[in-house]
């Protein structure tokens, strides 16, 4: 038995077939040379899965067999992380200065002390100046608080300066013995240095330590410290005015900057005299800086809002209506009633010489109202009562108080309508607009002359005042439908949350003083050209008038209303181009097209002898009405140049206007008396050909060019 057990151990060793639960298939013996198996097993068809599996586990591994290599799937690159997005506006240190610390001085150039604060409203607008009073070595000092435009850069140039002036006409007494006059401030207002910026969230942001003004003692930039006296990461960034709010919270004005972390850890730091990169969150609509012309649908862009520029074109088309009643109606109305060339010339130079004493009073008075409407409204109400003196007695007393009026209405009405049309639409696209003011100016013009003559010819020459008076009112109703916010005034405090960034008013240049605007060669040359204008000019259609009186039976209301007509025509088809050329082309090629139409219609009236020939000589009329109207104001813009003295210059080529005029009716209505209508209208021409001689030799080029040529909202 053991030798039968013993034999068996000399068989080949089998390998036993795992124990599963399906049907097991023996696995075949290895040789014993060979690491591989000779064949690999042929297996049936796939059995179930669990079969499969534990066959598939009860082969044999050989330990030789290289590991399997194990393959890592490589991970997607991480997505960058965006930059934090914030827009830069870039100013240089000789367009903005800090107001904190900057001298101020009295006009004299003497020190007084200290800027050391600013107080702004709900619209960030500047409502007062903190002022340190230097007292004797430091004893005595004390603060006090000036009005906002009580202040203003000392004008040096278009540059910001280091020091800030009194005006003394807005300097509020100051009473010595008092230690300290500084007002707590008014609800809705609030100082701005060391004040807290915070988010919409309540988070804080950093806290004002200067703010950035320009030569217009405007706010651009708010220089913000981040983090406190401890922090390692304390540091200063320049926060452009256009990206802060001010919000009314629990009777309080806070200031607000949507700046994230992210932001503000990417804005660039602030050094004072270093360009000056004012951050604001992207998307922010960031103001243009100095000389540009800002954006947004304001005087900055000409983009004028659709009812404004409705009730600017219906506005100049009745106030055309109006003042269409006193021109040569007036002198064909007095003749009626037995008075002499003579008499009318100088009753219509009463009315001149009131214009010419006003016109620069009422320029420097409209240059300093906030309220442009108010006065084109007193202008008005002024017509409407001259209109109605004339109408109701043509006698000595009531015609030369209407004339009074009449004057003294017209030299505020003309440059109130130019700084509304200028607060409308700014320098760079008055020219254009002006344009469009005289073509709705002619057709009202022309249609009031139609409708006069109509009347003084089927009804009564009396009526054709009753008619003027009567035209006011609808002046009146499209005067008020100009929105006051599309004039540059402040908009209301209450408006809802979250509120646009607040735009910033384009830098404008300091007020000139009067001196240096009365010696500017452009200013002086172009009032000499106006003064031979209106010589020439003033007396010719009055004289035709005359004359079509004297020498025509019937009909002569009609002759003398297309003698206003045609010119009105005129002017309404070339004041457009008058105005776009004028930008193209410069102000002296058009000035002396306008201008050499004096002397020819002035030979044209000497030598007609046929009244119902006047009729086509007027198209002259209209040449130079267009050209003068559009060119007057535009011209005033240049000189003037954003320095806050549009409408002085406008009163000051209203002065020139009103010399020329007066002389005019006076000396060619006596020469008519004397020598006759031809010799007067000789007379009238040769001061025409002076006019065209003196733009042609003397008068500069005022136009500038489109990036100097800023809206000037603060001339308006």
């Amino acid at each position: 038995m053991l030798a039968a057990l013993a034999a068996c151990s000399t068989f080949d060793q089998q390998v036993p077939a795992p124990i599963v639960d399906g049907t097991a298939q023996p696995v075949p013996a290895l040789d014993a040379a060979s690491s591989e198996p000779a064949a690999p097993p042929v297996l049936p068809e796939p059995e179930p899965r669990e079969a499969r599996t534990d066959a598939e586990r009860a082969a044999p591994k050989n330990p030789h067999r290289p590991p399997p290599r194990v393959t890592v799937a490589a991970q997607p690159p991480a997505r960058p992380v965006p930059a934090p997005r914030v827009a830069l506006r870039l100013l240089y240190p000789r367009q903005v200065k800090g107001l904190l610390d900057t001298e101020v001085q009295r006009p004299d150039g003497k020190m007084i002390g200290r800027a050391v604060d600013l107080v702004v409203d709900t619209n960030g607008a500047p409502r007062e100046i903190v002022v340190n009073l230097t007292g004797f070595m430091g004893v005595g000092d004390r603060k006090v608080n000036f009005p906002a435009d009580a202040l203003r850069v000392r004008p040096v140039g278009p540059r910001v300066t280091d020091a800030l002036e009194l005006v003394p006409s807005r300097t509020p007494m100051i009473d010595p013995a008092k230690p300290a006059q500084v007002c707590s401030p008014s609800p809705g207002t609030a100082p701005l240095m060391d004040a807290m910026v915070q988010r919409t969230n309540g988070s804080k942001v950093g806290r004002i330590v200067d703010v950035l003004i320009d030569a217009a003692l405007r706010p651009q930039v708010a220089v913000l410290e981040l983090g406190n006296w401890i922090s390692p990461d304390r540091r200063r960034i320049a926060a452009d005015w256009s990206a802060l709010r001010f919000v009314v919270r629990d009777k309080a004005l806070q200031l607000l900057l949507d700046l994230s972390d992210a932001q503000l850890n990417a804005s660039p730091l602030y050094a004072a005299d270093q360009p000056i990169r004012a951050v604001s969150p992207a998307g922010t609509a960031v103001p243009a800086p100095a000389g540009a012309v800002p954006a947004g649908g304001s005087a900055a862009s000409g983009t004028v809002p659709q009812t404004a520029a409705s009730a600017g074109r219906a506005l100049n088309f009745f106030l055309a209506n109006v003042q269409t009643g006193f021109g040569p109606f007036i002198a064909s109305y007095l003749a009626t009633h037995k008075w002499t060339q003579g008499e009318i010339g100088i009753a219509l130079s009463v009315g001149t010489i009131t214009a010419m004493v006003s016109q620069v009073p009422a320029g420097a008075l409209i240059d300093s109202m906030q309220n442009k409407r108010a006065a084109a409204m007193a202008a008005i109400v002024a017509i409407a009562i001259c209109a109605l003196l004339l109408a109701g007695s043509p006698t000595t007393i009531p015609v030369l108080a209407a004339e009074v009026f009449h004057g003294f209405a017209s030299c505020m009405l003309t440059p109130a309508l130019a700084a509304i049309s200028l607060a409308l639409v700014g320098r760079r696209t008055l020219g254009d607009r002006l344009g469009r003011n005289a073509r709705f100016a002619s057709i009202g013009g022309a249609v009031a002359a139609g409708l006069m003559g109509l009347f003084g010819e089927y009804v009564s020459v009396r009526s054709v005042f009753w008619l003027t008076a009567a035209l006011t009112l609808p002046a009146i109703v499209t005067l008020y439908m100009i929105d006051p916010l599309h004039l540059g005034k402040p908009r209301p405090a209450c408006r809802p949350s979250p509120e646009p960034p607040r735009p910033v008013p384009s830098v404008s240049l300091p007020r000139e003083r009067i001196g240096e605007l009365l010696r500017d060669r452009r200013l002086l040359t172009f009032a000499a050209c106006i003064v031979l204008f209106h010589l020439s000019n003033a007396a010719m259609l009055n004289l035709a008038a005359g004359e079509v009186t004297a020498h025509m039976g019937d009909n002569v209301q009609l002759v003398i209303a297309a003698c206003i007509i045609v010119p009105q025509i005129i002017v309404a088809l070339l004041s457009p181009w008058v105005g776009r050329s004028a930008q193209r082309w410069g102000r002296r090629p058009i000035l002396l097209l306008g201008f050499t139409a004096l002397p020819v219609r002035a030979l044209l009236f000497a030598g007609i002898t046929t009244p119902s020939l006047l009729v086509p000589v007027q198209v002259f009329d209209g040449l130079s009405a267009a050209v003068f109207g559009v060119m007057l104001p535009l011209i005033a813009a240049d000189v003037a140049g954003g320095k806050g003295r549009y409408n002085l210059c406008i009163g000051v080529f209203g002065l020139a206007a009103g010399i020329g005029a007066t002389l005019s009716t006076m000396l060619a209505g006596l020469a008519a008396d004397r020598f006759g209508n031809g010799v007067s209208f000789i007379g009238l021409a040769a001061a025409g050909a002076l006019a065209v001689l003196l733009v042609w030799l003397a008068m500069p080029e005022t136009r500038e060019s489109d990036v100097d040529a800023a809206p000037a909202a603060r001339d308006a």
